[in-house]
């Protein structure tokens, strides 16, 4: 597993690299060559191609203290896409563990600026190699013109290679890397499905079997050769092989007999819902052997300290925490690693996700559907948009990841931004918000509904929008679609902005001209931002009536306790506005609204065991000194998104005095966890990492929790910023219209 002190050092020693470079004559040693040295080195051997600067043909350096850093930087002509490939023979490399190993490293730049950057460990390059030989594959498609390249080295460490050489070639854009590649899956009878099961068998051997972490198994090095592999030989027999050593590699002689495993005996089948081991019982590829060595894993699992994962049940947190190499940070990752991410986020999600049986068929098969286009994807877009569809393929309400990005990644055009803010309603787009100036040059106003941005109907435009986020519900996708400001986010075509609307029934055309003036003259602050729900109260209580209290969750504080309790004492209805995100303080304070105990809500906490979960009932616990007898209305919408909803489960184990009054809400419940993925996409992959349900098993995710009375949506809501939820909630009570 990597060092993370190892990485930080290695970071930033390459960031530093550059200074050293400049100071050469104090701090380093120059060979004809260009190649440059830290005088940390004691002893350096260096033998270059004198017909090809690109080639080294023997290379030693010896680091006695400090960090020693050998490097070159070559110009090259300028380069629209293609690979950098570098390639040695590793004759020896020494170090104190395999933590402080030397690492090669990899600067792609178009001037002083960083396309793509790789750093990674030799001995993490070597994996299981025999042949000494490594590779580093770097993918890029945007212009550069120099490589920054050499070898970090920890004190007392060494490494010594020959016939180092470096390549610039069209890689993954060239037809003969289309043909050899991802031609296969048109050519090659179930060469997807093998893969598939080729990720499905590492990810289970990663987080079943102890010989992976007891041996610090470079498990992911295994999987990336493995995948060459099978893309260099496609025969059954190969595929075979691989699997075959895979398994063999990670599993110790086993001398278990047992036929089920003690952890889940006592399990109750919703504990055991996420368990699945069909694929490997229906495999039509693995022998009887292999899957009984794999079954083996789960009918004999005891828990072990994976390298990879810390359950809730080892840190005390809600939610599994994951550790992972980055490899890279680089727009575009190589298709081998792009695979390690794709493989990567679906065991997770297999053995770690509570929701997983929300989408638990079409999950089993997503593999073979994902993996032509995560090998295709041979530009920074493609490769965002296939993340993309994989984030949002768990349906899940927390997954909503980078949103803004959308309608990049999935339009073609450039970058834009329109001094507007627009706001769905039933399917149609209306202008929220509009900069002043912008409506005075164009006649757009507040209320019109627009009918296409930039050449893009919007029925187009939404629904590309709504296939890159992980909702189940459509509803759920419009709100972030809304809050995000995404249509308003449409890439231009040429040089011009072109907006259609209707306004007072009559077709209306904005045509603006983008230039450096065009983000000058409008005010784009109001648009760039997430949109937050216009407030209902100005503070944590408001007194609205003589026997009506409102309270805000979100601002409300200890401190608020002792107003609180004397406000309620005399107010015969409170309404609770569970729209916002609440503080743990009134979650605590709550108990005042419980007459007795009571079950409230069910936790399925992920477990040690891969894919099995465990309940833990929270109960209610009524306050000893203070209990509210009147009249309880709670407000919810699609606002009322993760704590907001786990409040509402709360409150709605009261049975008596209690009405809810809104929209369904999000159907996003749980603590999150995080995902780290491969590549820079300045996206962050989080999902809901505990289960929530009511204490008779129903769900609320994906669903959401209905209203007792319902609340259409309307203009005035986004125009005059009108709580209606509030406003009728209110109205129904001075009426007494509730049952």
């Amino acid at each position: 597993m990597p060092n993370k002190v190892y990485i930080k050092l290695i970071f930033s020693a390459l960031f530093l690299f550059l200074a050293i470079t400049v100071s050469a004559q104090n701090n380093s040693k120059n060979s004809k060559s260009g190649w440059t040295y830290t005088k940390n080195s004691s002893v350096v051997e260096l033998k270059t191609n004198e017909k090809d600067s690109l080639k080294v043909d023997f290379l030693s350096i010896k680091a006695d203290t400090g960090l020693t850093i050998l490097q070159n930087q070559f110009g090259i002509p300028e380069t629209d896409s293609g690979m950098i490939k570098i390639e040695a023979f590793i004759d020896n490399v020494i170090s104190q563990n395999d933590s402080t190993s030397p690492a090669m490293f990899v600067h792609v730049k178009m001037g002083a600026k960083i396309v793509a950057l790789k750093d990674p460990r030799i001995v993490d390059l070597l994996g299981r190699s025999s042949s000494g030989k490594v590779t580093i594959s770097i993918p890029f498609d945007r212009k550069i013109n120099n490589l920054y390249l050499g070898f970090v080295l920890n004190p007392n460490s060494l490494v010594s290679c020959r016939n180092y050489r470096i390549k610039i070639t069209q890689g993954e854009f060239s037809k003969e890397w289309e043909s050899t590649h991802s031609s296969k899956f048109q050519t090659v009878t179930d060469f997807a499905a093998n893969l598939q099961l080729l990720g499905k068998v590492w990810g289970y051997l990663k987080y079943f079997s102890p010989k992976i972490s007891d041996e610090d198994i470079a498990w992911d090095r295994i999987l990336i050769n493995n995948i060459d592999t099978l893309f260099k030989n496609t025969d059954r027999e190969n595929f075979l092989h691989v699997i075959t050593k895979l398994v063999d590699t990670a599993t110790y002689e086993n001398s278990c007999t047992l036929t089920s495993s003690p952890g889940l005996d006592s399990a109750t089948a919703f504990e055991k819902m996420n368990i699945d081991y069909t694929w490997i019982f229906d495999s039509s590829v693995l022998d009887e052997r292999l899957k009984d060595q794999l079954l083996s894993l789960s009918r004999c699992y005891q828990h072990f300290e994976n390298d990879y994962v810390k359950t809730p049940v080892e840190t005390g947190k809600p939610s599994p925490e994951f550790a992972e190499d980055g490899y890279d940070k680089n727009s575009l990752s190589e298709y081998r690693y792009r695979l390690l991410s794709l493989f990567r986020y679906w065991n997770i999600i297999e053995y770690y996700g509570p929701y997983k049986y929300l989408v638990k068929e079409r999950w089993s098969h997503i593999l073979e559907e994902l993996i032509p286009e995560f090998t295709a994807a041979n530009t920074s877009s493609k490769y965002t948009r296939a993340l993309l569809k994989l984030n949002a393929s768990i349906k899940d309400g927390h997954a909503t990841t980078s949103s803004s990005l959308l309608p990049h990644f999935s339009l073609s055009g450039n970058g834009s931004l329109l001094p507007f803010r627009l706001t769905l309603l039933d399917g149609k787009a209306y202008v929220a918000k509009i900069d002043t100036l912008y409506a005075k040059h164009t006649g757009m106003k507040q209320g019109d509904e627009v009918v296409s941005i930039n050449g893009y109907g919007v029925q187009y435009l939404i629904e590309t929008l709504r296939s890159g986020i992980s909702h189940v519900r459509r509803e759920m996708k419009d709100r972030v679609i809304t809050q995000h400001n995404l249509l308003a986010r449409t890439p231009i075509q040429k040089d011009s902005s072109i907006v259609k609307f209707v306004s007072n029934g009559a077709i209306g055309r904005a045509s603006v001209y983008q230039d450096q003036n065009y983000f000058k003259q409008y005010d784009f602050k109001p648009f760039w931002t997430f949109q937050k729900r216009t407030t209902g109260g100005n503070g944590a209580y408001q007194l609205i009536s003589d026997s009506i209290l409102y309270v805000n969750v979100e601002k409300w504080k200890n401190t608020d306790v002792p107003t609180t309790k004397n406000l309620l004492a005399v107010a015969s209805n409170v309404i609770i506005d569970c729209r916002y995100y609440p503080s743990w303080d009134f979650i605590e304070f709550a108990s005042v609204f419980f007459q007795d105990t009571t079950d409230m809500i069910k936790f399925m906490v992920v477990q040690n065991y891969p894919g099995l979960l465990k309940e833990q009932v929270a109960r209610s616990i009524p306050s000893s000194d203070f209990r509210y007898k009147g009249n309880i209305y709670v407000l919810m919408s699609e606002e009322s998104l993760s704590r907001p909803e786990m409040l509402i489960m709360f409150l709605k184990s009261i049975k008596k005095n209690i009405y809810f009054v809104g929209r369904t809400s999000a159907g996003a419940d749980g603590d999150i966890a995080s995902i780290p993925m491969i590549g820079r996409n300045n996206m962050e992959f989080i999902y809901s990492g505990l289960g929530v349900f009511f204490p008779d098993n129903t769900a609320t995710q994906g669903v959401g929790i209905e209203p007792d009375t319902y609340i259409t949506e309307t203009k005035a809501e986004f125009i005059d910023g009108e709580d209606v939820i509030l406003k009728n909630t209110i109205d129904l009570i001075q009426k007494k219209r509730f049952p």
